[in-house]
């Protein structure tokens, strides 16, 4: 049977093309609604009767929305839908047999015209069991479509294992020939069984309104690739060598002329008016001076207020080290020219999962740039940057050199050493969560915090400590993602610290295992036995099961902070408890962090601070901080776009404005801080493969103009309009 791969390919061999039609309908009947709310499709006529590509089925499935909604249901128009603005709404494609099998397979293909007014990240998943659940059993990529665009979206089968393991790098090059215009789904990661595929989707991440989308062709092929698509892709300097863009380094001499042009600009431009040595507002309003950074309440908004008492916002970034390598060590084909020994650029690094010779193409760059004594350089250069785009604030994981002599306000992240039990919460990205009810966390906390703020406890320039990033506070279990936790230690045993202080909240509350079961509608043997195994909490407890659940992580949380906070005031009453940066929260947590934190700070990889959970920040009334947030692009020769993709760099900068803003008119968020200084190396940094454009410079130490012209149009008036804010 002759099947058409929508771009005119003939392809007899059903096992190496299959070609899915989301018209919706076979050429001769409509949509079949199931009984269970899923859509069905029957089989279409054979291929010599079936119109041309891209509309042509070879498989009988079934779509099941959630939450959103299906427009369309004729062959000759794509498919429309708008999903809503819950967490996951997607579109859920099944066989309508057991599964299928896509072992010819190289890359599944979805072509999506997006038709709401702004950009949309679109993601992709293929699952190979039943027991996918977003982490395990499947791979997901994710990909930008502009407003108005038609994009093919590209799931590489190619690689069915983690892109970083692979490859060392989480993003791939683009695709050359048939492929070059598809839009890669980049960041893939998990590993699949592709002869047993169970389902696909595309879905969205809690968009902040209703996204329309229309779908006119998914489907599978099988276009080689060429065997030399990762060879030669780094060149001298660590730039895409296979591409051109506006401000590629060519020779030594365009590193020169760009640092003359650089030098001429931040003249120009030295910085904003009305700022205190510490960068604060001298024009605003007088606050209390303490000889520390502290936070105020004025005018019904919130402020930092410097050491000499004048209005702060902070305003940084992330990861300002003059390093980013990546390794050598097994991939030496990917350099135009590997380096060599003896060359002060490569040494040995450790990363997550390897180790080896690794290559910094960003020191060598500065080092033929600034010549000799470039790391001094490199830190009196980025400290005038500061000061001339309108930051004031050395953020998280940053270069000491920075504070140490002719210092800037800065942060730190403190740490508590030592072996701890731990819960799963079903997410657990980074690692499980600390078991706050093991004796050991306290004793932990308060050794490791009484040595690490010994340093900086009497340093005005210092503004606050963070405690932890990005920890698992929520799990996956639809529906019960914030009770994750209390999910986790139930599935755990005696030996289980907080499987045994959630076993005694519930003795305190119920008394008798007898009205547990009553109300939990649970057959618990007795609290020892409770205690002693695991329980499995049903997919859909009771509301005072749910209640319950809770109620241990309320107790979790609270204890969390309650110790973090009091050991650091212990040591340091003068400075702030700048929280734990949530990713993953729940407004259980938020507000035990509320109740304990000096400011709560956040990770926000989204347009703006609207939106999934975070309006309850301003409920709250409590400071808060973005601690890392962050558009990039591939349009100058980078790989991956990052947590949060635009199109261009000038989309980058209009986000980084409108996201600011924001924060500048909200009463309760204090700051920002950018992640990160430099772009992660083009093909992947040692620690886990990340390679995004998340810079404002890049490998070869140059701004990216967009956005300076985005921070100093956004942060120099930034007081006023805070000021002037309602």
């Amino acid at each position: 049977m002759l099947h058409i791969d929508g771009r005119g390919r003939g392809i007899a061999d059903q096992a190496r093309l299959l070609t899915i039609c989301t018209a919706m309908v076979a050429l001769s009947g409509c949509a079949v609604h199931s009984a269970d709310g899923s859509v069905e499709h029957p089989s279409v006529p054979p291929a010599s009767s079936a119109p041309s590509a891209p509309f042509v089925s070879a498989i009988d499935y079934k779509l099941e929305p959630v939450d959103a909604t299906v427009d369309g249901g004729v062959a000759a128009h794509p498919m429309t839908a708008v999903f809503t603005t819950a967490q996951w709404p997607k579109l859920g494609f099944f066989p309508k047999n057991d599964h299928w099998d896509w072992s010819g397979a190289q890359e599944l293909l979805v072509t999506i015209r997006n038709d709401d007014s702004a950009g949309a990240e679109i993601g992709v998943r293929v699952d190979d069991s039943p027991a996918a659940d977003g982490t395990n059993h499947c791979i997901t990529g994710r990909a930008v479509i502009s407003p108005g665009q038609t994009s093919t979206l590209l799931m590489d089968l190619r690689h069915t294992g983690d892109a970083a393991t692979d490859s060392g790098m989480k993003n791939l090059p683009p695709l050359a020939g048939e492929l070059a215009s598809d839009t890669i789904c980049n960041n893939v990661s998990g590993k699949i069984d592709v002869s047993h595929v169970v389902a696909f989707q595309v879905f969205l991440h809690q968009p902040a309104h209703p996204v329309k989308l229309a779908i006119s062709a998914v489907r599978l092929g099988d276009t080689p690739v060429s065997s030399d698509r990762l060879t030669g892709i780094a060149d001298k300097y660590g730039q895409y060598a296979k591409a051109s863009w506006p401000g590629k380094v060519s020779t030594d001499t365009d590193l020169i002329a760009q640092a003359k042009a650089e030098a001429a600009d931040l003249a120009k431009n030295a910085s904003a008016k009305d700022r205190d040595e510490y960068g604060g507002w001298t024009a605003g309003p007088k606050l209390t001076s303490t000889g520390y950074f502290h936070s105020q309440k004025a005018g019904g908004k919130w402020w930092l207020v410097t050491p000499s008492g004048n209005p702060f916002l902070s305003f940084g970034m992330d990861e300002m080290y003059p390093k980013e390598p990546t390794f050598v060590v097994g991939r030496e084909s990917m350099f135009v020219d590997p380096p060599k020994a003896g060359d002060p650029a490569l040494r040995d690094e450790k990363g997550w999962k390897q180790s080896g010779q690794a290559y910094d193409f960003y020191q060598a760059n500065m080092a033929r740039k600034y010549g000799p004594g470039f790391m001094s350089k490199w830190t009196a250069l980025t400290k005038q940057r500061m000061r001339s785009w309108g930051m004031n604030t050395v953020g998280n994981w940053a270069s000491e050199d920075l504070w140490k002599t002719n210092p800037v306000p800065f942060t730190v992240q403190i740490y508590y050493p030592g072996k701890l039990a731990q819960v799963g919460t079903g997410n657990d990205y980074w690692g499980k969560m600390p078991d706050v009810f093991d004796p050991n966390f306290a004793a932990n906390v308060d050794h490791g915090f009484a040595q690490q703020t010994a340093s900086l406890k009497s340093n005005p320039w210092f503004v606050g400590y963070f405690v932890d990033n990005e920890l698992s506070w929520t799990g996956n279990a639809r529906g019960l993602e914030d009770e994750g936790i209390a999910i986790g230690a139930l599935k755990l045993g005696q030996a289980s610290p907080s499987k045994q202080a959630f076993v005694d909240l519930l003795i305190k509350k119920y008394g008798s295992v007898e009205k547990l079961n009553a109300t939990w509608s649970s057959s618990v043997v007795s609290w020892d036995d409770l205690r002693g195994r695991g329980y499995d909490v049903p997919d859909a407890p009771t509301p005072a099961q749910k209640a319950d659940l809770d109620m241990f992580v309320d107790a979790y949380a609270r204890k969390y902070f309650t110790t973090i906070a009091a050991s650091i005031k212990k040591y340091d009453p003068s400075h702030m408890y700048l929280g734990c940066r949530f990713a993953w929260k729940s407004a259980i947590a938020m507000r035990a962090a509320a109740a304990s934190c000096d400011v709560i700070s956040f990770n926000i990889y989204e347009d703006s601070i609207h939106g999934k959970g975070m309006d309850l920040a301003e409920k709250l009334d409590k400071p808060c901080l973005v601690s890392e947030f962050g558009f990039g692009s591939t349009d100058r020769g980078m790989f991956g776009g990052g947590l949060d993709q635009v199109s261009t760099q000038a989309e980058r900068g209009a986000h980084y404005k409108v996201f600011v803003d924001g924060i500048i008119d909200s009463p309760v968020f204090v700051g920002a801080h950018w992640f990160q200084y430099e772009d992660e190396p083009l093909i992947g940094r040692v620690w886990d493969g990340e390679n995004f454009n998340d810079g404002v410079v890049n490998v070869a130490d140059n701004p990216y103009p967009e956005m300076v012209a985005a921070l100093r149009s956004t942060l120099w008036p930034a007081y006023e309009r805070r000021a002037a804010a309602k």
